[in-house]
């Protein structure tokens, strides 16, 4: 079982059969031997000479993608790749918009992209009046779906632009999907401006309209990129790499600390000291300008040291303050820039008192991580002659309530497999996770 699939989606008067050579050679490469690659048909020819029958309409079309979708063979992949030729990308936006108006947002998470290949998404002229002319003799609803400035279309420009385009983050009735067009620098069907509509990472095709589906090396490899490291969405962080490792040593006899922040001085006791680092790699694709934020807060009236790297930091005022009120929070605001990384480092006194050892995460939904790596070292308990009473163990959970206090309430599950190189150290590994809460638990007794 791949945790990977590819659907591709035919055009206009076409079949399933349109794919066969990009698929020979999909299935050969071995940069995507992790993928499954499958077809998506449906009844789509250039008249209907049947006085008992019709040619379904584009929402039909989407309807039965959709139904596609929620099979069990689609549903055993965690990732789905919806690529779409010609009117086969209309069949995919009209699917998606389809669910998100009916609130079923939350079934298209495992969608990890769109590829639009030569779509009209603006509608094509191409033998405007011939085939108007045709049409009144052989009405055909997907051929007037294909016309510029179709209501029908236009309606469903809006609902994408909305919906996915300029969606915030995965809920109910917005998902910010990674959408990536190519265009046929030969193409009279769909010309350029159609093929980008209003996607914003549009990139060309030598070829005209069914030639981009045998594409040269290099337009092949373009292809095969996007299926391995999609284009980011505006809105959406993509970052390749995160890393949380925690280091707890213990004090005994407790440790007294005089800390100072702000203008406050005060005393803190403590049985052990962290040193804590949270560090994000982004992708090459990423494209979301905000500003992100990498933080930790002791729950314990400890006390944080920390450092950012690089060292500007962009946390508004409110939040500098914060610390130098209470010292317990340590927080790096910064505007990521594709392919770089960037880390905070905190050294905390008194964050893991008995009943509180433990580390949380809060993924959030407008993030998606290629890596997780979650790294705990007790070896120093270890080494002072303490015992592991509580094995440490990592949990996932897929929901995120954005509510530390929520997070209590529920059940840990089933713990994630992990590794120990050697007694004390620990080691998770997550793949693939665009919104959750990771959580690791431990204890220890002297």
């Amino acid at each position: 079982m791949t945790k990977h699939l590819v659907l591709l989606v035919h055009g206009f008067g076409s079949s399933p059969e349109t794919w066969d050579t990009l698929l020979k050679r999909f299935r050969a490469d071995p940069a995507l031997s992790g993928i499954e690659f499958d077809t998506y048909g449906y009844p789509t020819p250039w008249f209907n000479l049947n006085p008992f029958g019709r040619i379904p309409r584009l929402r039909e079309l989407g309807e039965g993608l959709e139904a596609r979708l929620g099979s069990s063979r689609v549903r055993e992949h965690a990732q789905v790749t919806l690529a779409g030729h010609s009117q086969g990308g209309l069949v995919i936006q009209s699917c998606l918009a389809k669910m998100l108006s009916d609130e079923r947002g939350d079934d298209l998470r495992r969608i990890r992209q769109i590829i639009l290949i030569a779509t009209p998404n603006l509608g094509s002229t191409y033998a405007s009046s011939f085939r108007r002319a045709v049409s009144k003799i052989f009405p055909n609803p997907q051929e007037r779906t294909l016309r510029a400035l179709d209501p029908e279309i236009s309606d469903l420009r809006r609902e994408i632009e909305r919906r996915i385009v300029d969606a915030k983050e995965a809920t109910a009735t917005e998902c910010p999907i990674r959408t990536t067009c190519f265009w046929g620098l030969g193409d009279r069907i769909v010309l350029e401006a159609s093929a980008k509509g209003l996607f914003e990472v549009c990139k060309p095709l030598e070829g005209d309209h069914f030639q981009v589906l045998d594409p040269k090396p290099e337009d092949y490899q373009l292809l095969a990129e996007t299926i391995l490291e999609p284009s980011g969405h505006r809105n959406v962080f993509e970052l390749d790499r995160f890393e949380m490792q925690v280091t707890v040593e213990p004090k005994i006899p407790p440790l007294e600390i005089e800390c100072q922040h702000g203008k406050i001085k005060r005393t803190v006791t403590t049985d052990n000291v962290a040193r804590l680092v949270r560090l994000a790699t982004f992708s090459r694709q990423n494209r979301c300008t905000e500003p992100f934020v990498l933080s930790y807060a002791t729950r314990t009236n400890g006390f944080v040291e920390f450092s950012c790297n690089p060292p500007d930091n962009e946390a508004p005022g409110s939040e500098l303050r914060h610390w130098e009120d209470h010292g317990a929070e340590a927080t790096f605001h910064f505007t990521p820039k594709p392919g770089k990384t960037y880390s905070l480092l905190a050294t905390v006194y008194k964050g893991y008192d008995a009943g509180e050892r433990n580390v949380h995460f809060h993924m959030k939904r407008n993030r998606s991580y290629r890596h997780i790596h979650v790294r705990l070292d007790l070896r120093a308990y270890l080494k002072a002659g303490w015992v592991i009473t509580q094995p440490p163990a990592a949990y996932f959970h897929p929901d995120d309530p954005k509510d530390h206090n929520l997070c209590k309430l529920r059940p840990l599950g089933t713990p994630h497999a992990g590794t120990s190189a050697e007694p004390g150290l620990f080691r998770w590994d997550f793949e693939d996770r665009t919104e959750g809460v990771i959580d690791v638990v431990w204890d220890v007794a002297a």
